[in-house]
């Protein structure tokens, strides 16, 4: 790549000579035509260079070797011509369109080719390299040139953020590494089914969630917990309204107990606390009922009539 930087500067100083003898332009071209090959190979030439071979040279000395020989050739003295500022303005181009041109290939241009949209778990312990690979493996880029560029040079192993972040077909190495590096994630459905068991309840949501069952296990069984929210052992489930909801997939067990108090006020209005008054019952007695309901049967059609025959015992 120094090299090639250094081609590129070094045309400035030469066109004035180049156009002295064929020679030159001979290498030059040669080496135009070999830089197409030997571009994308630089940051592999980087991290593992290749067994160089005399006889069969890569196609980077494909590249390197016309402009060793550009660089040793004889220019003829003389009467040196006037440097002409068109040429050179036209080399500038060239060079700011080739630089341009790497720049959208890497970053911009479509990398990623998933079937479908996939998605990619950050764990807590998770480092720069496990990320790599994951992104590697789940999103099947044409190359990860770019995203290791943005994630050397803006330091990805300082801004890892957990979550749930999707990759889709047709995304490009920048779109996928801001997402990950600014931690924009998206949600998840979370599902809250029957809760006999406080055992089973933290069994299910730590399957779902990053957070793990003895997390979730432990204030559930925390009396003291079960107190400061107006509850005890046998009504403790009632805090839990099954139902589905949208939540990101690193909340924490503070936030996902803050949650659930949220939705059972929100469930448990004025209108529905004024039914369960209405038959003698409270919402912890209404829930334990709905409970044994729903492990009686299955058809939406029975439940009233089993609910009644639990009403009248």
């Amino acid at each position: 790549l120094i090299i090639y930087l250094r081609f590129i500067k070094d045309l400035k100083n030469s066109v004035s000579s180049v156009v002295k003898t064929s020679t030159p332009c001979l290498h030059l071209a040669n080496a135009f035509l070999h830089a197409a090959n030997a571009l994308p190979i630089f940051y592999k030439f980087r991290s593992s260079p290749p067994n160089i071979s005399p006889a069969k040279p890569p196609e980077l000395l494909g590249f390197l070797l016309p402009l060793t020989r550009f660089y040793n050739v004889n220019i003829p003295h003389g009467k040196e011509k006037e440097k002409n500022p068109i040429s050179l303005l036209a080399i500038l181009l060239i060079a700011c369109a080739t630089a341009a041109g790497i720049v959208y290939y890497y970053l911009l241009y479509p990398q990623f080719h998933p079937a479908r949209t996939v998605y990619v778990y950050i764990d807590r312990d998770d480092t720069a390299d496990s990320i790599y690979n994951k992104v590697k493996t789940y999103g099947h880029p044409t190359t990860l040139t770019g995203f290791r560029w943005l994630a050397k040079y803006r330091q990805l192993e300082k801004t890892i953020h957990t979550g749930r972040y999707p990759i889709r077909p047709g995304d490009n190495a920048y779109h996928v590494y801001s997402r990950l590096s600014r931690g924009y994630q998206e949600p998840i459905n979370l599902t809250i089914g029957s809760v006999r068991t406080l055992d089973r309840l933290a069994r299910s949501v730590a399957r779902q969630l990053m957070i793990d069952s003895a997390e979730i296990a432990a204030p559930l069984f925390d009396p003291a917990f079960q107190q400061q929210l107006g509850y005890n052992p046998e009504t403790m489930p009632c805090l839990f309204i099954p139902e589905t909801y949208q939540v990101y997939w690193d909340m924490s067990a503070d936030d996902f107990f803050e949650r659930m108090q949220k939705e059972h006020r929100k469930f448990w209005n004025a209108e529905r606390l004024a039914k369960a008054q209405a038959i003698g019952m409270s919402p912890e007695e209404v829930c334990t009922l709905a409970s044994i309901v729903e492990e009686e049967t299955n058809n939406n059609a029975e439940k009233p009539t089993v609910a009644g025959l639990y009403i009248n015992r």
